[in-house]
C-alpha cells in the first residue's frame, strides 16, 4: 500500500468516527466490504485528472454507490438524484 493510500485510509477511519454518513446522499455508511454499496470510500471532489489535490481538502467520505455514480465528474446533486430518490423509497 502506498503512502497516499495509507493516508487516505487513515483519514477515512478518523472521519468515519465523527461523521458516519455519506456526504452526498446522507445515508449511514460502514467500514468494510460487508456493507456493499454502503461501504465508506474516499472521493476526490475534484478528480485528480482534472487537477484536484490528493489531500483532505479535496476528499469527501461517501458511500461506494455515490462514488461510482459520480465517477470522475464534478459533484452535481442532480446526477445523484436517482440514487437518493431510490434509497428514500427503499428505506
Amino acid at each position: 500500500m502506498s503512502y497516499a493510500s495509507r493516508r487516505r485510509s487513515a483519514w477515512k477511519r478518523q472521519t468515519f468516527l465523527t461523521h458516519p454518513r455519506c456526504e452526498y446522499c446522507k445515508r449511514d455508511i460502514g467500514l468494510g466490504r460487508e456493507f456493499g454499496l454502503r461501504q465508506a470510500t474516499v472521493d476526490h471532489i475534484v478528480a485528480r485528472r482534472d487537477g484536484g489535490a490528493d489531500n483532505p481538502s479535496n476528499w469527501a467520505l461517501v458511500c461506494l454507490e455515490c462514488n461510482q455514480v459520480k465517477a470522475d465528474r464534478p459533484f452535481d446533486p442532480g446526477v445523484l438524484t436517482g440514487v437518493v430518490s431510490y434509497r428514500r423509497v427503499a428505506a
